[in-house]
């Protein structure tokens, strides 16, 4: 395969521990730059299988309290970012073994999913 897909999860790995980093010290640049970089990186490559990995790792990463804060009345930036790009690729990850062992975890993860999709399932009725 290519280089980047080779290395997806690394990439993806450092950009978020420098949001942790910026999110820990204050520095707004920083994080705004991170943030943009993970959606970038993201958007590069298309969710399949291979890949799957080390999206959950990535997803495992940034939704460890250690590492972002878990916010009663908004979600943190990164994690929002995360969640956005779970629900863009629903119809892959809502059939993805890998995928669906992530989400029977628990925990933020699904909270911040089910707080985005409830609403969307009454209006559709």
């Amino acid at each position: 395969g290519d280089g980047l897909s080779e290395n997806i999860g690394e990439i993806l790995h450092i950009h978020a521990s420098l949001y942790v980093l910026a999110e820990k010290w204050g520095v707004d640049r920083l994080k705004r730059l991170t943030l943009f970089k993970v959606h970038k990186t993201l958007s590069l490559f298309s969710l399949d299988t291979l890949r799957l990995e080390d999206v959950v790792d990535f997803v495992r990463y940034v939704y460890s309290d250690e590492r972002t804060p878990d916010l009663e009345s908004t979600v943190d930036e990164l994690r929002e970012l995360v969640r956005q790009y779970i629900v863009a690729n629903a119809e892959f990850t809502s059939r993805n073994a890998t995928f669906l062992a992530l989400i029977e975890e628990g925990g933020a993860l699904a909270r911040d999913l089910w707080k985005y999709v409830a609403p969307r399932v009454n209006k559709s009725n």
